[in-house]
Parts: C-alpha cells; sequence; structure tokens
C-alpha cells in the first residue's frame, strides 16, 4: 500500500508521501533544508520545520497574515 503513496524524486534526501489531499515533502539535511536563514543562523533540531502551502496568491496570504501579527523568518 505505502507504494501508491510514494511519489519518487530525482532529488538526494527527498522524497513526497501523499495520501488522498495530504501532501508530505520530506527533506533530510542534503537538501536546502540545511542552508542558513537569512541572518546567518543554522538548522537545529526542534522548531526549524518548513511548511509548503499550495494557494493562488502567496503575496495577498503573505500581507494578510502579516496584518494579524504573524512573523516569518525569512
Amino acid at each position: 500500500m505505502l507504494g501508491s503513496m510514494f511519489e519518487r524524486s530525482r532529488r538526494v534526501g527527498f522524497a513526497i508521501v501523499s495520501k488522498d489531499d495530504l501532501t508530505l515533502r520530506l527533506a533530510d539535511p542534503r537538501t536546502s533544508a540545511a542552508l542558513p536563514m537569512p541572518d546567518g543562523r543554522d538548522p537545529e533540531p526542534g522548531g526549524w520545520n518548513r511548511l509548503v502551502i499550495e494557494v493562488d496568491d502567496i503575496a495577498s496570504l503573505v500581507a494578510a497574515l502579516k496584518k494579524e501579527g504573524t512573523t516569518f523568518r525569512n
């Protein structure tokens, strides 16, 4: 069953797992997830999760979230 949910990727250390409306993009430290933040901080365990949210208009969503008080690391 897992085979039908797993989409292979050519990228090293990266996989996409999907079931119904949920898609998880998984990356290990060999991917861009290991790159430093713009302020120079290096990723560390706990709190360095990255989310991919597919939206039609990212600029409008970011503006609305900032207006509500959401902060972004980059």
